[in-house]
């Protein structure tokens, strides 16, 4: 299964199995650690306010230890997210991740 599927199902435990223990964040949200945990902790809060949350892989390029993701992200904002209110907007984001 992809990491996003897996995600998206509401099994963040399986997907926290997919990040490795020494993983760094370089752009997770505010206020949150840069570890495995920082991340998943952002995943959830994301997953509470856009619950409908589909993520589109676009590109994915690895070599070697390295990974590189394109990811479209889209979602309606049903829920409080980073101080902000839900809308009940349509949201959609591209993103880049290492």
């Amino acid at each position: 299964m992809q990491p996003c599927r897996l995600w998206l199902s509401g099994r963040s435990a399986g997907f926290g199995d997919l990040i490795a223990d020494n993983f760094v964040e370089h752009q997770g949200g505010p206020g949150l650690p840069p570890t495995k945990e920082g991340a998943l902790e952002y995943f959830r809060i994301l997953q509470a306010a856009f619950p409908d949350m589909r993520m589109n892989v676009e590109d994915l390029i690895a070599s070697g230890d390295k990974t590189v993701a394109r990811v479209k992200v889209t979602g309606t904002h049903n829920g409080e997210f980073m101080g902000c209110r839900r809308p009940a907007r349509v949201w959609k984001c591209s993103s880049s991740t290492s």
